[in-house]
């Protein structure tokens, strides 16, 4: 299979998103952790592959901080996403200088991100006054180490005065704390550690419910509660995917909710100041939070 081709950074939209988008890095080494991708169902691994495209193999994108102004001109979205198929941590400071251009425009960055590489301090403060908000993917299937990486990362942000979003991607694992065997250091037990953390430091979450298989070894294992899911419609063609998901599966936390077709999503990654009731953007949450 071919690798990616370093082309140019500029705005984009796909099916799914609003024409907002970019990608600093294309392609992830979260494809090397296992067949699939990340947790067996990585959709930008799907889609390369069927492009012919090794994504396992990241390729950095050019930076021509001409083009990327004109591009951005172009853009009428007031927010730009920065992470699609590819992970921006494998190019830290390609990324801050993408951010620097978005926030000059008179938008709002949005890194989405698994946190694959060490960030600096620098980077950080730059990110804060960028007015990035930074979306850090976590789940319970990730283990500890790298789930205590990346609220580390959270954390970093936080202290930095910078506004960070745990991008929960969560499933109805089973195993709970009455069950008590077999629960301890389980994705169920990491997966309610993430949102105890994130009461405790009064971190939002952006509840993002995992698409599977019915093939999928955690399914098939017993990790995942098979019983609790459910044939996945597409936000697209309306019909079944071929996906199985439980959807919204974190009761009594007030989350913001991912998925939909961006244009129909009234979270906009945590951007929005709208009212509507479905949406608990940064601003409302923090209140929530006390914060």
């Amino acid at each position: 299979m071919r690798t990616y081709q370093a082309k140019p950074i500029r705005i984009e939209g796909n099916r799914k998103t609003l024409h907002n988008i970019c990608d600093v890095v294309r392609g992830c080494v979260g494809a090397r952790r296992e067949a699939g991708g990340c947790y067996g169902s990585c959709y930008a691994m799907k889609m390369a592959r069927m492009a012919g495209v090794d994504f396992s193999t990241p390729v950095p994108m050019i930076l021509d901080s001409a083009a990327l102004k004109r591009s951005l001109k172009r853009c009428k979205q007031r927010w730009i996403r920065v992470g699609v198929s590819g992970d921006p941590s494998l190019d830290w400071e390609k990324t801050v200088q993408v951010c620097e251009l978005i926030h000059e425009a008179g938008k709002i960055p949005v890194v989405i991100t698994k946190g694959w590489k060490m960030i600096s301090e620098g980077q950080l403060v730059s990110f804060r006054r960028q007015g990035t908000i930074l979306h850090v993917s976590i789940s319970g299937l990730d283990g500890w180490k790298l789930v205590n990486d990346r609220l580390d990362l959270i954390a970093r942000y936080r202290e930095a005065g910078g506004t960070p979003v745990i991008r929960l991607i969560s499933a109805p694992f089973t195993g709970n704390k009455e069950e008590g065997i077999g629960y301890e250091g389980k994705p169920a037990w990491l997966q309610d550690q993430i949102i105890t953390w994130a009461r405790l430091y009064k971190v939002p979450i952006l509840e993002t419910p995992l698409r599977t298989f019915s093939t999928s070894r955690y399914v098939q294992d017993g990790t995942i509660d098979s019983e609790r899911l459910e044939k996945h419609v597409s936000p697209i063609s309306g019909k079944f995917d071929g996906q199985l998901s439980a959807g919204r599966t974190i009761s009594g936390l007030r989350t913001g909710y991912c998925d939909t077709t961006c244009d129909k999503c009234p979270n906009q990654c945590m951007t929005t100041t709208t009212t509507d009731p479905r949406a608990l953007p940064v601003k409302v949450l923090l209140e929530i939070a006390g914060v």
